[in-house]
């Protein structure tokens, strides 16, 4: 019996089949609708966001750097990875873009001296790698030293692979003695998303090395025969490359959305809220839960319905996104809970059995609540942010407004911002002292881009990661590569170009779509290891 987190966040998704990662140039791919414009009162909400923003981060500077996060309430650092003041780095693209141009070349500056001791392999390239190549890349690709921070880095990960036999990556890696942690197992998550951040690496120091060490894990877990066709399972053996948790949501496109359809999406009797239920073929059940992490799939769904014209995908894109929106809609504080669950159409639960407090609110909005915290997630922000940009449609940008607002009246802190326990509340909603990063590297990054103009960051040139950190994209250069890998002469080739990454913009958003599942994998991947210590 797997631990209850486990099967409470573990969204697994690994979207495409990566049989091409080199492919033929294509017609740019039009993503934006035509003729958004920025408005007057956009320009002020964005001003507003970027001030709030400006005094988050300095509070981190004063009070939590050079440690990870800052402790919002009783103005402390606090260390829960590495020690690499990963707020720091996961900023550095948001200041940017915001023009914070004298923080941004303190935060480069900082950055040049982390010291690299112990690290999570795909948190490191999700993280460090992609918000340093970012840095590097939006600040004119000139800063020699940042490409050498991210190479230095991916070298050291690719002792995860012990030898060139070895198709998955051991999850962690002790820095200081250069050698992988001995733990036969690893989630699909972290074997399958490096493809994206190590394509990148590639293409700038023009090694393919790291794009092919990453293919090779993706392609290990998507070739793996599951329960479910494109849905692999949660945790692989990293020797023996089988799987040892089949829970499962949704995955690999085409498949992976047909077996969604017909296996995960559930609609609520009230309200008519459209969801993705969890499956196991074990316990042959499904779940009848969704979660704040889970929104992602909205935002996922919005950018693959459109990358394949399927306008199926599309629909069921924006009716998820609608349940999530309502999650913070019909709270006291408009901010979405981190699980809420659904009765079935008899009034069946998959789960403990409801209140009867619990029973009444589902029977009025359609869902109760089982977890009521907000951990500054932006997940229904950036699925909202991708449905603006994507269908012009101002409910999304007022949406992000509302959310912005409430965020500013219920989480600012004493210092920046911290997570609350309780969004049905408005007298007490008991704010915790702690913050994360990817406050600063997504949460504001998607509030502040649903009002910037457009053109600055269009998604028709701009791929963003799991961590929200931008590259723009091009199209190869060759027009008769359909090998795997990238080749030394190629990645040459390319790079000379001047501008993006090495792959087209069809292909970026189907690697996008591949890597942006990691925040709920990492979760349900570290419940994983605390159910094994448990046992131990």
């Amino acid at each position: 019996m797997w631990s209850k987190p486990t099967a409470k966040f573990a969204l697994l998704a690994l979207v495409i089949q990566i049989s091409i990662i080199v492919c033929q140039a294509q017609a740019p791919l039009k993503l934006q609708q035509p003729g958004i414009k920025q408005t007057e009162q956009d320009k002020q909400r964005a001003e507003e966001v970027k001030t709030a923003f400006t005094g988050a981060f300095d509070d981190y500077m004063k009070y939590g750097f050079p440690g990870d996060k800052v402790r919002p309430l009783s103005k402390t650092a606090r260390n829960t990875g590495n020690g690499w003041s990963a707020t720091l780095v996961d900023a550095l693209d948001t200041l940017f873009v915001m023009n914070l141009q004298d923080r941004f070349t303190q935060g480069v500056a900082e950055t040049l001296k982390i010291d690299f001791s112990r690290s999570q392999t795909d948190d490191t390239a999700i993280r460090y790698i992609a918000g340093i190549l970012s840095a590097y890349k939006l600040s004119g690709a000139t800063n020699a030293p940042l490409l050498d921070q991210a190479r230095e880095l991916g070298d050291k990960l690719l002792v995860c692979w012990q030898d060139n036999q070895q198709n998955l990556p051991f999850p962690f890696l002790d820095f200081t003695t250069n050698k992988p942690v001995m733990r036969d197992y690893i989630s699909a998550a972290s074997a399958g998303s490096l493809v994206m951040e190590f394509d990148w690496l590639s293409f700038h120091t023009c090694q393919p090395k790291y794009l092919q060490y990453a293919t090779k894990a993706a392609q290990t877990v998507i070739k793996t025969p599951s329960a479910l066709p494109g849905l692999p399972g949660l945790i692989f053996g990293v020797k023996n490359q089988t799987i040892l948790n089949d829970l499962a949501t949704w995955g690999s496109w085409k498949q992976a959305v047909q077996s969604s359809i017909k296996k995960l999406i559930q609609v609520s009797p009230v309200q008519n809220l459209t969801y993705l239920g969890d499956f196991s073929a074990l316990r042959n059940i499904i779940n009848l839960e969704f979660s704040h992490l889970a929104c992602y799939a909205s935002g996922n769904w919005i950018l693959g319905g459109k990358v394949f014209q399927d306008s199926q995908t599309f629909d069921y894109a924006l009716r998820l996104l609608t349940t999530c929106m309502e999650t913070y809609k019909r709270t006291v504080t408009g901010l979405g809970p981190e699980i809420f669950r659904f009765l079935g159409p008899n009034g069946e639960n998959s789960g403990n059995t409801p209140s009867p407090q619990d029973v009444e609110f589902s029977k009025a909005i359609g869902f109760y609540i089982t977890n009521a915290a907000y951990h500054l997630r932006p997940e229904v922000i950036k699925s909202a942010f991708y449905a603006w940009q994507l269908t012009g449609d101002v409910q999304y940008q007022e949406f992000v407004w509302q959310a912005f607002k409430s965020l500013q009246k219920y989480c600012k802190a004493v210092v920046s911002y911290s997570d609350i326990e309780n969004v049905n509340s408005n007298s007490n909603p008991q704010p915790k002292d702690a913050s994360k990063s990817f406050l600063y590297a997504k949460t504001f990054k998607y509030i502040y881009l649903t009002f910037l103009d457009p053109e600055l960051l269009s998604l028709d040139q701009y791929a963003f990661n799991t961590e929200a950190h931008p590259f723009r994209y091009q199209q190869s250069s060759s027009n008769s590569s359909n090998s795997t890998l990238a080749s030394t002469k190629d990645l040459k080739t390319r790079s000379k170009l001047g501008a993006g990454s090495a792959i087209t913009p069809q292909l970026s958003l189907k690697l996008l779509m591949l890597c942006s599942f990691l925040a709920p994998l990492i979760y349900a991947f570290t419940s994983f290891l605390f159910f094994i210590r448990r046992l131990s």
